[in-house]
């Protein structure tokens, strides 16, 4: 899929509380009301007739302009303009013609509609969905816009989102936390196995799981015992500095006799320099690059630090 480009870009919400947003999504359309104004005099883009027109039907002056500023947008905006909503946890995105048409008598969803020249689009054009959850504040804020169109002040953004494009800032930031990552795994390396093996708990038990039973202990097959207030979830993690897959082997076949629906196993060196590998569900494998973005995650990389010090 080519670039997508935008000289500018706008929001616009889909019908009073997005009532007219699942018909344009399905449809490829963008609609927009202000009933009040004909078609007609919208069409001429005189925009202190139009305002005129909204202060004779009793709005505000601030209102009227406001109004008149949506409508001469929305008839001005021509394929080079790219029009975004948000609806079901997503933000879509779309070019659309530059003819508005009037709406025919009869169909009480807005007073002008215009064309997508493509469907609209929840995707980036690498195929990833756009939640509305991983969009900077900086562009989800117009979804709380209480009016109809505003224009989007940071159309690069956009524009590097809808693109896969990385961000300068962005970029330099993943790669710090990569080779931070990357020289976590070193010190993980370096434990003494009673560190290693409270590691592994700090991880667990900042993440939400609560140790039931003692560090370490006497059981043969478990090190750590694990349960999940919020689901009553139970696990338990088998704790090796060093390991191979004969050994996890072992322990694996020791699981289906086991209460607990699920199973961590967790190192930092192989024996043998041969990757593990499990088929079995609810088994999971925590090698050290994995581990070291737990880490990371969990806020213990100045007690990695310290403790390998």
């Amino acid at each position: 899929m080519p670039r997508i480009q935008g000289s500018k870009a706008y929001y616009i919400k889909l019908g009073p509380g997005g009532a007219w947003e699942t018909t344009c999504l399905n449809e490829g359309t963008l609609r927009l009301g202000h009933n009040e104004i004909p078609h007609e005099l919208a069409q001429t883009k005189d925009r202190e007739a139009i305002r005129q027109r909204f202060i004779d039907l009793g709005v505000s002056s601030a209102k009227a302009s406001d109004k008149t500023r949506e409508l001469l947008t929305f008839y001005a905006g021509d394929e080079s303009v790219i029009w975004i909503t948000f609806s079901r946890g997503l933000l879509w995105w779309c070019h659309a013609m530059a003819e508005v048409k009037p709406t025919p008598d009869g169909d009480d969803r807005g007073a002008r509609w215009k064309r997508c020249v493509t469907p609209w689009s929840s995707f980036s054009v690498g195929g990833a969905l756009l939640h509305i959850s991983a969009l900077s504040g900086r562009l989800t804020r117009t979804a709380g816009y209480r009016q109809n169109i505003c224009n989007i002040a940071d159309t690069d953004y956009l524009l590097a989102r809808l693109n896969d494009e990385p961000q300068p800032d962005i970029a330099k930031a993943v790669e710090a936390r990569d080779n931070l990552s990357t020289a976590l795994v070193r010190l993980i390396a370096k434990l003494s196995w009673q560190d290693f093996e409270l590691f592994v708990d700090l991880i667990f038990t900042s993440s939400g799981w609560r140790r039931t039973g003692a560090l370490g202990g006497t059981q043969k097959t478990v090190d750590i015992e694990l349960e999940l207030p919020s689901t009553n979830e139970r696990a338990f993690v088998q704790v090796k500095s060093a390991t191979n897959q004969s050994e996890f082997d072992q322990y694996l076949s020791a699981f289906g006799s086991r209460p607990e629906t699920r199973m961590f196993y967790a190192y930092h060196t192989l024996d043998k320099g041969c990757a593990l590998n499990c088929a079995e569900k609810g088994v999971a494998i925590l090698g050290p690059e994995r581990l070291s973005k737990m880490a990371l995650n969990a806020g213990l990389t100045d007690w990695l630090i310290q403790k390998a010090s």
